[in-house]
């Protein structure tokens, strides 16, 4: 019975009813499932993939790596994470997600240990490979974790805050770093890789420790439902859509292509953000101050960004996010000197993991609750797939013409195809996408894998 629990079975539905703000003896779980999520997002990505950036010119110094070798780098773990993004989602039909996101850290710790022991570019191309298939096991499967925990009405919340997460360890990042620099001149990169993999191994303990599958196991409904259990959204279905039926849904490939656009931009700004402000004159530390501003602006703007979607909705969100992304890069390759970057800084914060959120908020409204976690996948590999070219492609640019600025300018370009991509984005077909199927309209359709759509 404990195994079928941890598969996200579902509990006495009698006890459904004592979910609601609070639990049956204190608050809602939900709020640890919370903050675990915003933990396994500021460790995982926002320090095991985004302090990269900040480690990449001492590492690839010591290294001696060329610009297009360091793209590289980070575009291969880019593409074993794109490739490993499918995985989760295959495996959460068997396995537990607490089990799933728990041993992907523990893999990804293993990688950050490699990485502050590697001596040439293959020994670290291969721990940030390994990175990547860590990262996406851990990400992939935490997004589905919450689209399991958190109503439909408030999504947009949900993942807005597990995305400040990500701002958090950028922060983290930010100040750990360049303090591990200072304190270990010759060695700072390595060590700075060997704390970060303490992170993720202490990390992994807590999500084995706090997280289940499905409120329904402890006779919850997901937090922030409103009205009787059958009628608070999706999740309370744990069921699972196959990958086939998720792959019959243009609007999914839809929300990849934006993914795709900002997976490409977005990362050639983070890969070569140190660089870049190291090329006009400023320190490491410096260089890492200014990351650390960008990111302690980022963490109260995603979850506004969450709340924005909930009210403005997915349209008007991403032609909003992609406008200021395609500003951001132009400013931050055009315009030299403090001006140019702390706009550019600004703009990123602020806007920096919208796109992300809405699409990934999105998938239930469009496909149904069961079809969140292959979905997730799916547009995950096209986010990958656009980071995974991204370093490679700056990278290649910046060589050929001895400046980082031609890089930017590309990254604006795929910002505004970007932008295109969203205007061209249709509501749901059926608003009875957002609930769960014994509440559909008799117009909608329910296919023999669990989705919902209109005719």
């Amino acid at each position: 019975m404990k195994g079928s629990l941890d598969r996200g079975l579902p509990a006495d539905p009698s006890r459904l009813a004592l979910g609601d703000g609070l639990g049956a003896h204190g608050p809602h779980r939900g709020y640890a499932i919370l903050a675990v999520c915003v933990l396994v997002a500021a460790v995982g990505t926002g320090l095991g993939r985004w302090a990269y950036p900040i480690i990449m010119p001492e590492m690839c110094l010591a290294l001696q790596l060329s610009y297009a070798q360091s793209g590289t780098l980070a575009s291969g773990e880019l593409l074993c994470y794109t490739a490993a993004a499918l995985l989760p989602p295959a495996a959460a039909r068997h396995l537990s997600f607490r089990w799933l996101i728990a041993v992907s850290l523990l893999l990804q710790s293993v990688a950050a240990l490699l990485a502050g022991l590697s001596w040439d570019y293959l020994s670290a191309l291969c721990a940030r490979a390994l990175s990547g298939v860590g990262n996406a096991g851990a990400f992939v499967t935490t997004m589905s974790l919450a689209a399991r925990w958190f109503a439909v009405e408030r999504k947009g919340l949900a993942t807005g805050c597990i995305f400040a997460g990500m701002w958090l360890g950028a922060l983290a990042g930010g100040a750990l770093v360049p303090a591990i620099f200072s304190a270990n001149v010759q060695v700072g990169w390595r060590v700075a890789w060997w704390a970060i993999a303490g992170l993720l191994a202490g990390t992994a303990g807590l999500v084995a420790a706090i997280v289940r599958d499905h409120p329904s196991q402890l006779g919850l409904r997901p937090l922030w439902s409103s009205g009787p259990p059958n009628q608070t959204d999706g999740n309370r279905v744990p069921g699972q859509a196959g990958l086939m039926a998720v792959l019959r849904l243009p609007v999914i490939w839809h929300l990849g292509l934006i993914l795709w656009c900002y997976g490409v931009c977005h990362v050639i700004y983070l890969t070569f953000f140190s660089s870049h402000l190291l090329e006009q004159g400023l320190s490491a530390a410096q260089a890492g101050q200014v990351w650390a501003m960008m990111a302690l602006m980022g963490i109260p703007f995603a979850p506004l960004g969450g709340l924005a979607y909930d009210r403005l909705g997915r349209r008007r969100s991403l032609i909003l996010t992609f406008a200021a992304q395609t500003a951001c890069y132009a400013l931050f390759g055009l315009y030299q000197g403090p001006l140019g970057y702390i706009a550019a800084v600004v703009l990123f914060a602020t806007t920096g993991t919208l796109a992300q959120t809405v699409v990934l908020a999105s998938l239930g409204e469009y496909g149904g609750a069961e079809a969140v976690p292959a979905a997730t996948g799916l547009v995950i590999v096209m986010f990958g797939l656009g980071q995974a070219i991204g370093p490679g492609l700056g990278g290649a640019i910046a060589d050929a013409t001895g400046t980082l600025v031609l890089s930017f300018l590309v990254a604006s370009s795929f910002g505004l195809l970007g932008a295109l991509a969203a205007v061209t984005l249709r509501p749901p077909r059926s608003e009875a996408a957002a609930r769960s199927p014994s509440t559909a309209s008799p117009n909608d359709r329910v296919d023999h894998a669990g989705l919902v759509s209109g005719r």
